[in-house]
């Protein structure tokens, strides 16, 4: 058989294409594809097929390259840098990268749900390998001592950062010309990493890296905290400070920024006056900031010698509902655009905007002076404002469009609820006065009007077109058809629909435009919500299960109602673990197998700690284990409320400790003493010392009854059937009980911390706040249906559950494991407490135990809220 390596190289790549394509149900998937469908796994094993294939097809294979955090380890991206390295050949193969949360959180809170990185990612550099890296940087920025020090720093290296590698990384790539980067919170290393490139091109030297970086594209990385109501995620925004190098680089082109902070552009662009830049296409996605945002985008627009594509969205609705600082002017926008009047070909400009918004953002003159434009993305609004009658701009559609124009995108907004006249005047004579062009209309409620017209005339049948009602836009049908308009309607963006490139993407929020790196950012996101995790890929989420690196598990003694031996067995992660403080919400296991124990050197040891592995749920708790041998379920149920009588409540001492922190916060600020003068004076409450530890009075979740516990039957939870018995007992009697633990309620009012503002709160909303008879009986008679129904439940309910996902299945029916349940009947607990967010800022005040709640530090409540 020939080898098709004897073919035209341009046939060949088309036969090498063709064949590495990634089946998918349609085109949409391959758009999003960074690397285009193409089966990276097949390609590299084709390029070991003989010497010729690895030549015709190495640089096929290397062109494109990707890191992705929230998959990727940090030791796949050090043998990639490492190969470069030592490949120079290699390195001048890579003309695109694209790379995402790579951001190191050494403060990130790792969950009891997460996966995260095992043995096999842990790197200890050599010797010789911090030479190689060493000899890289002195090769490219000579006798740069600040620059070595910062990406060679032990700790960094140690802890397994990825900023440096991916700086370095960026250092060993001389013909990189496209490049998407997540850039973290922290990007200080990145950004002096810019301005020494930059230094060689003030000094008139050839750059010693980025020298053909063309095109680039920024976003803000999702960066990786807690889930859940413990955290208040940050949402940072890329800061002009750790950007603005590359925007002088001679030879960039095109910069797309996504979620910008224009905070301190002004000042920043002042210092650098002198330098000159070269953009010719700048897309722009603001985020709403404190500073005053109109006057720095206008100095960054205004910034490029000449732009041929301008694009920007921004929201300002959240200049109000934020109370920020007024948000982008139209109008400054418009003056800022006149420096590119000559030269802009495409232009897109959206903003969220409500019309009371007060003031308003304004209108642009008109765009006839812009002698180039070929394509506006625009609003009505943006063009004519029109959001109330008093606010139209002095000039017609018609007016304003420029005859140069190939497409117009149009939005119309508010016109036809300002203007009645509108529809049947201003699209009518803008389409006659211009000449033959793609009019595109995002109006979703006229869109199944107009495609039902095309496909009428497809088929020759306009029958149906008589039910359809009238025309949205009276006459403009007819009208494009006969000056040879092409008129489509759409319902904004229809990326995720049809097939091809995407004509709504409203000013560069659209993920079309993004559409290379977007999947990244998603995936960023689902790293956020399940912690500081690597996903294994094609592992379904709801089988990821915590590995031993990040968790350490501790297992802590203590004395039960009876004077036996039990145990708190709970995990911690890597920055937390000499911490012995238990997590304070507690789930009870009771073994009950005759040979059950927890010690470690017994072959026959329950094995409590990969059994808290295994039911891993997104929620912050601690096992409380009982070995009762030979027990049973009553057994176990009898010793389960003696052992409650005689523990305080966890929602007691969260409470407390929440009112311990609002008073001393309030004493610190009135008398401007320290922490500890706040903490004297909070010391009192329900939870003296040498208390044993809490548990729970009532479980949200599983109303009517109160009691919850689950019972292993094996001496070793991995033995026999893999299951485990969850026991719900103690029914509740009074159904009022049962209905404000069933509804949602604030159990905490900041405007109320005393007790007998709480008790007064507590009786007035169990006695109902009707004010006749009648609402008095209705509250009653519901109460009575409601104890009606409480009486149909059993006194408990024992159930059976796979303990692991890949636990044995008894019958088709058997999905739900005990993690699955749990994280269903846990969801209230988790959405009303920060019990993981207390816990935490427990451990970084030192405490032990729950019984030393007394607070030591005035910021306790920034602990636990991050405010």
């Amino acid at each position: 058989m020939p080898d098709p390596a004897d073919l035209p190289a341009e046939l060949f790549d088309r036969i090498i294409e063709v064949s590495l394509k990634v089946e998918s149900q349609d085109d949409v998937d391959r758009e999003y594809d960074f690397h285009d469908g193409t089966d990276l796994r097949q390609l590299s094993e084709l390029v070991r097929v003989n010497r010729r294939w690895y030549g015709c097809l190495t640089s096929k294979l290397y062109s494109k390259w990707s890191y992705n955090g929230a998959r990727h380890t940090h030791q796949a991206l050090w043998q990639f840098l490492r190969t470069i390295m030592g490949n120079t050949q290699l390195a001048d193969m890579v003309h695109t990268i694209n790379i995402g949360n790579w951001g190191y959180y050494p403060d990130a809170l790792v969950t009891l749900s997460m996966v995260v990185v095992g043995a096999e990612d842990e790197h200890e550099f050599s010797g010789d390998e911090v030479d190689l890296m060493r000899k890289t940087i002195r090769g490219g920025f000579h006798n740069n001592s600040e620059l070595e020090s910062r990406i060679l720093d032990p700790a960094s290296l140690l802890n397994g950062d990825c900023r440096p590698l991916v700086v370095l990384l960026l250092m060993c790539l001389p013909n990189l010309s496209t490049a998407y980067l997540h850039l973290p919170e922290d990007s200080a290393s990145f950004a002096y990493f810019l301005q020494q490139v930059l230094r060689f091109q003030d000094n008139g030297m050839a750059l010693p890296c980025l020298r053909h970086l063309a095109h680039l594209h920024l976003l803000a990385e999702v960066p990786v905290n807690g889930v859940g109501p413990a955290f208040r995620v940050s949402d940072p925004g890329l800061k002009i400070a750790d950007i603005w190098p590359c925007i002088y680089f001679s030879g960039l082109r095109s910069l797309a920024l996504y979620d910008l902070d224009t905070e301190g552009i002004v000042s920043l662009l002042a210092k650098h006056s002198e330098r000159t830049c070269h953009l010719e296409d700048m897309r722009l996605v603001i985020k709403p900031t404190l500073a005053g945002a109109s006057s720095n985008v206008r100095a960054l627009v205004t910034l490029p010698q000449s732009l041929t594509r301008f694009s920007i969205y921004w929201d300002h609705n959240l200049r109000q509902t934020n109370d920020l600082a007024p948000g982008i002017s139209v109008a400054e926008l418009w003056d800022a655009l006149q420096k590119h009047r000559e030269s802009l070909e495409h232009l897109e400009v959206f903003y969220n905007v409500n019309e009371l918004d007060d003031p308003p953002p304004g209108y642009f003159g008109s765009l006839q002076a812009f002698t180039r434009l070929k394509r506006l993305d625009v609003q009505m609004n943006v063009l004519l404002d029109g959001m109330t009658p008093e606010r139209l701009a002095p000039f017609t559609l018609k007016d304003t469009i420029p005859q140069t124009l190939d497409t117009l995108v149009l939005y119309p907004d508010w016109a036809g609820e300002t203007r009645p006249d509108f529809q049947t005047t201003e699209l009518q004579n803008m389409v006659e006065r211009s000449r033959p062009l793609v009019l595109a209309l995002g109006d979703n409620l006229a869109a199944p009007y107009y495609n039902q017209i095309k496909e009428c005339e497809r088929t020759d049948d306009f029958e149906p077109l008589e039910a359809a009602g009238p025309e949205p836009y009276p006459g403009l049908w007819s009208v494009c058809k006969g000056s040879g308009t092409q008129l489509r309607v759409s319902s904004s963006c229809v990326r995720a629909h049809i097939p091809g490139p995407c004509e709504f993407h409203k000013g560069g929020a659209c993920q079309w435009l993004w559409r290379r790196t977007w999947k990244m950012r998603m995936e960023g996101l689902e790293l956020n919500r399940y912690g500081a995790q690597r996903l294994p890929k094609g592992v379904p989420l709801d089988q990821l299960r915590p590995k031993s690196r990040r968790l350490k598990t501790h297992t802590l003694p203590f004395t039960d109602n009876t004077g036996s031996e039990a145990f708190m067995v709970f995990h911690n992660d890597i920055k937390t673990e000499r911490s012995q403080l238990p997590p304070l919400f507690p789930i009870v296991v009771y073994f009950t197998h005759p040979d059950a124990t927890l010690s470690p050197a017994s072959p026959k040891t329950a094995n409590v700690s990969g059994l808290l592995n295994a039911i891993s749920v997104e929620f912050h708790f601690r096992f409380d284990v009982y070995f009762l041998p030979g027990a049973s379920e009553d057994d176990c149920k009898a010793h389960y409320l003696a052992e409650r009588a005689t523990r305080p409540d966890y929602e007691t001492v969260y409470n407390n400790l929440q009112t311990r922190a609002r008073q001393a916060s309030a004493g610190s600020g009135n008398t401007g003493g320290n922490a500890t003068d706040g903490a004297s004076q909070a010391q009192q409450g329900p939870n003296p010392p040498n208390l044993p530890p809490a548990m729970a009075y009532t479980h949200r979740g599983i109303e009517p009854y109160r009691g919850l516990f689950l019972i292993c039957h094996e001496a070793n939870w991995r033995a026999g059937a893999q299951r485990i018995w969850c026991v719900r007992f103690d029914r509740m009697t009074d159904p009022w009980k049962v209905r404000r633990n069933v509804e949602p309620r604030i159990w905490w009012d900041e405007a109320n911390d005393t007790q007998d503002e709480a008790d007064t709160q507590d009786e007035a909303y169990a006695q109902g706040t009707a004010d006749t008879q009648d609402e008095a009986e209705t509250e009653d008679e519901g109460n009575a249906e409601l104890e009606a129904a409480i009486n149909t439940f059993p006194e408990s309910i024992t159930q059976s559950f796979r303990i692991a996902w890949n636990s044995p299945m008894t019958d088709d029916d058997d999905k739900d494991t005990i993690s699955d349940w749990l994280r269903r009947s846990t969801k209230d607990i988790d959405h009303n407490y920060n019990l993981m967010g207390i816990h935490m800022a427990g451990v970084r005040m030192g405490w032990t135990s729950w019984s030393e709640g007394v607070l030591r530090d005035r910021d306790f409540d920034s602990l636990v809220y991050g405010s």
